[in-house]
């Protein structure tokens, strides 16, 4: 089954590509119009005035804006898609610390590194590798971090 988002970004994209049709489609010429239709008429018909031009363009960049922002959309499911990390995937370390911040939410930095018996900097590089794979949060409280988890 499609995400919401994806299948808005579809319809972002279908209704764009259709404006642009029309912004695009030209405007008849007085060489291709019936002989029948009169001066008067064919200046009206054929002649497109300003607001015409306007409603061209405006449809035009409407229809490019619908089909950039369902391109950017489905862009980003893509790539939060892949972005997304499996709890499975976790191995050693980032496991138990990943453990020990679900159970004690919100932990201090300072705290894991006491409790689990664990290097500083090792602490902090796991910190770091969980929060890029957007498992946890951090945020700075005073000289140390308050760690909690993001999923």
């Amino acid at each position: 089954m499609k995400s919401p988002k994806k299948i808005a970004a579809s319809v972002l994209l279908i209704a764009g590509l259709l404006l642009l049709t029309i912004s695009l489609y030209p405007y008849p010429t007085t060489e291709e119009a019936p002989e029948v239709l009169t001066d008067q008429v064919t200046r009206q018909v054929l002649e497109p005035e300003e607001e015409t031009n306007y409603f061209q363009i405006i449809t035009f960049i409407i229809s490019t804006v619908l089909i950039a922002s369902s391109f950017l959309t489905l862009y980003l499911e893509v790539y939060v898609e892949q972005r997304k990390f499996s709890l499975e995937n976790l191995r050693g370390q980032e496991k138990s610390i990943y453990q020990y911040i679900k159970e004690k939410e919100p932990v201090y930095q300072s705290r894991i590194v006491k409790d689990l018996k664990v290097s500083k900097v090792k602490v902090s590089r796991v910190i770091k590798k969980l929060e890029y794979k957007q498992l946890i949060k951090k945020e700075k409280k005073g000289m140390t971090n308050q760690i909690k988890i993001k999923i």
